[in-house]
């Protein structure tokens, strides 16, 4: 009955016919889209807007390369301002997936863009990693930049050419077709540096694709080039909160399985969509898990092993996300049973990226992070100051060159993204030679080109990993936080060489508001939730709660987590 009720209503929201705007929507358009959110500078005549400030919408012309509702796939492409830019940043766009009938059903009505292009408009303006503000994006701002909109609903891994199910599941077939267009292109022959970035499913496509997508690339500029050295391209990852674990559930779904793709732990969800999906999955990773369990390549700590191209991963370790998928948000509160439920999940997730070799996880709940409209969370803004504060892990060190020059360059009001995409960027900046991939001994030494070395080697390290560490850092000192002397040295001692993994231990993430007072959420607050009682919490530390609550997080959690005895 619920197919049956969720198909009347396909049918009902296609018989729509409403003139489309021809000016901002796509060449089969049927339904009435609002106009596009375009900052105050658009004007139709504007000489900006037809260049580098929006991006602009290209339709695929290979008939085998479809949406989940058959209508023509595309990508949106925004050119550097500086033309002579040799650099490219390809994004995969996010946005769940769907594995049965009615979960597909429930897609086309609810989310019309994810499964089709029939509402597209012709010009789109994207912030964070994608925006050409370099006050905003300093360090990708100048690059050519391709946004791939997500229609496919099979985590871009799809190749089978016909219907399945009544649908076409093309993910990674519009991958290789955007690349081949992109080859066609006299602009692109040139290219030096391609990255490939994604967030939620837009992260799993790129690490399921890159090694693929950077072979095809090397390929055809090879062909196009002629006798140029091709080997100079150099191809990376950038992997945005799809860093999905297989985690014990918190709650078991009331019907026994799920029903719904928001509260499908990963893998089961997977397992119900890969019939549908028909996916293509990396050769070494489905050789090494076997016909039985290759639909664990999508997870990340399966697939990462696996990808021989440079692959960076950014990672919340209380994604939403996640917490939604094991039934466990966050701000729906329960017994304390399940907030240490939650912490352990984000202790397991940080155990995850422990082998991982560029990774930057801080401990916070933020999804999809790289398009994040950065300037408006004020809370997200901080400066590294030492590798104590506020992340814990890293491989740098306050004498390393680099980490100083980067200290020295940032403003005081820095996102935390924009610091680790600065030392992602100056690695992608110093061209490795893999010795164990070249040929000719040594009398071709000097003609050796540089190319991507198969695995991050030592240099490319580059880990932060939040501990949620309770020890006393420089920016301590500043503020006394009202509290003598004597109490704040006692408190160093005691949290010294201490952490505890909980939600809102760290600063610099994006503050969240209480479900009931609407108020900024502490990390007293959080506890209340779950049925702590704050009255207690605060006389146990000899404090008034509205106290407690108004000091800083760290303050906070080193009176409750490491007080001295």
């Amino acid at each position: 009955m619920e197919i049956l009720r969720l198909r009347s209503s396909v049918h009902a929201y296609r018989r729509m016919s409403i003139a489309p705007n021809a000016s901002t929507v796509n060449p089969h358009f049927w339904y009435r889209q609002p106009s596009p959110s375009l900052p105050s500078w658009y004007t139709h005549s504007s000489t900006n807007y037809r260049s580098h400030k929006v991006f602009n919408l290209r339709y695929l012309s290979y008939s085998d390369v479809r949406c989940n509702d058959g209508t023509k796939a595309g990508y949106y492409v925004r050119r550097s301002k500086d033309l002579r830019s040799k650099n490219w940043l390809i994004y995969l766009e996010g946005g769940w997936y769907c594995f049965d009938e009615a979960t597909c059903i429930s897609r086309q009505i609810t989310n019309h863009a994810l499964f089709s292009s029939r509402t597209w408009h012709m010009n789109r303006y994207i912030g964070g990693v994608l925006s050409w503000d370099d006050r905003i994006n300093p360090n990708y701002h100048n690059y050519n930049i391709l946004f791939v909109p997500y229609c496919s609903s099979d985590l871009w891994s799809g190749k089978k050419r016909e219907r399945t199910g009544g649908y076409y599941f093309h993910g990674s077939r519009i991958l290789t077709a955007v690349i081949d267009d992109l080859l066609r292109q006299p602009e692109f022959f040139h290219a030096d540096k391609v990255v490939f970035a994604g967030s939620s499913a837009g992260g799993i496509g790129v690490m399921l694709n890159i090694d693929r997508l950077a072979r095809r690339l090397r390929r055809g500029l090879r062909y196009r080039r002629g006798n140029r050295p091709f080997n100079r391209l150099q191809v990376s990852g950038l992997v945005d909160s799809a860093w999905f674990l297989n985690y014990p559930t918190y709650a078991q779904a009331y019907s026994g399985s799920c029903t719904s793709i928001y509260d499908c732990p990963p893998e089961e969800g997977i397992l119900r969509g890969i019939g549908l999906w028909q996916p293509r999955i990396p050769r070494r990773c489905r050789m090494a898990q076997g016909k039985k369990n290759f639909y664990k390549c999508y997870l990340g700590p399966i697939i990462y092993p696996h990808i021989r191209t440079p692959t960076f991963i950014i990672q919340s370790l209380f994604d939403e996300a996640q917490l939604q998928m094991s039934r466990a948000l966050l701000l729906t509160g329960g017994s304390y049973s399940k907030l240490a439920y939650i912490q352990n999940l984000g202790r397991a997730i940080a155990k995850s990226l422990d082998t991982v070799q560029g990774v930057f996880a801080p401990a916070c709940t933020d999804h999809e992070i790289l398009t994040t409209k950065w300037r408006s969370y004020p809370y997200w803004y901080f400066h590294l100051q030492s590798p104590q504060s506020p992340y814990r892990g890293s491989e740098l060190s306050p004498q390393d060159d680099s980490f100083q020059e980067t200290q020295q360059s940032q403003q005081p009001q820095m996102n935390s993204s924009m610091i680790f995409l600065s030392k992602l960027v100056a690695v992608l900046n110093r061209p490795k030679t893999d010795k164990t991939a070249m040929r000719g001994g040594r009398e071709n030494a000097n003609r050796r080109t540089p190319r991507d070395v198969l695995h991050i080697t030592q240099p490319y390290h580059f880990r932060i990993i939040d501990r949620c560490s309770l020890d006393v850092g420089p920016e301590d000192e500043v503020s006394s936080d009202g509290f003598p002397t004597s109490v704040l040295g006692n408190l160093a001692a005691a949290c010294a060489g201490r952490s505890h993994m909980t939600p809102l231990c760290n600063p610099s993430c994006r503050a969240l508001t209480h479900p009931r007072t609407m108020e900024r959420l502490s990390v007293v607050s959080l506890y209340e939730l779950y049925g702590v009682d704050s009255a207690q919490l605060a006389a146990n530390v000899g404090v008034s709660v509205s106290r407690l609550k108004a000091l800083p997080v760290k303050t906070q959690m080193r009176m409750l987590f490491c007080r001295p005895v």
